[in-house]
């Protein structure tokens, strides 16, 4: 996955979010190029960011898994955009899959929202988000050290990651303001695991991270 980039976040999610659909007929070129753009660099962070949202309870290779499925349906969507498949909504497509992981509704107690269909299940995964997290276990926390080697180590799967604890700690913030703060943290923490001092670097840094997020909600590192 390529770097996360805060420039046009905003506007190339507000694009996707319009028109919700994969690009299936003429229009003009540069708005292709633009949503064409923004699926090919984004469309795992925004699979984790949804299902994290919906489905709190998720287990993260359980998101993962649904992140290669979304990936798979966006290659073969820029591959032949005529497909049937490719001009359903991007969202009923995202819930269509969440509904059809294996034993995943039953597990996590969402089979009668997948038992509706159109926007009566969509309103109802929207209902079955929690505002209080204290549900779920404890953030987990990394020593300084620690933290950047998992970053050098694999910086995808510690990105996807923290996308996905953020996500599900904060069901109903923006996805644009949760890529910008996941952004910032890739610049953060590329940048505090060059300096001696990471743990002095990584406190003096974070507030700032998280001023988008609502008071009372932001995560700790």
């Amino acid at each position: 996955m390529k770097q996360l980039k805060l420039t046009g976040f905003v506007i190339f999610f507000f694009f996707l979010t319009e028109s919700l659909t994969l690009p299936t007929k003429p229009q003009d070129v540069d708005d292709v190029s633009v949503t064409k753009k923004f699926i090919e660099e984004n469309v795992e962070y925004i699979t984790i960011i949804a299902f994290a949202q919906y489905i709190q309870e998720a287990s993260f290779e359980e998101v993962e898994m649904l992140a290669k499925a979304m990936t798979e349906y966006r290659d073969k969507c820029l591959a032949d955009r005529t497909l049937p498949e490719c001009s359903k909504l991007a969202n009923d497509v995202l819930l269509e899959n969440i509904c059809a992981m294996e034993g995943l509704p039953q597990k996590h107690n969402f089979l009668h929202c997948c038992r509706k269909i159109d926007v009566e299940r969509k309103l109802c995964f929207l209902h079955n988000k929690k505002a209080d997290v204290g549900f779920l276990p404890p953030l987990p926390t990394l020593d300084p050290e620690e933290k950047c080697q998992t970053f050098k180590n694999n910086r995808e799967s510690f990105l996807n990651n923290y996308i996905y604890e953020i996500s599900r700690r904060n069901p109903f913030v923006f996805a644009p303001t949760l890529l910008t703060v996941a952004a910032r943290f890739e610049e953060m923490t590329k940048t505090c695991c060059e300096e001696q001092e990471k743990a002095y670097c990584f406190r003096t840094k974070v507030s700032s991270i998280f001023i988008s997020l609502k008071k009372g909600v932001t995560p700790k590192l």
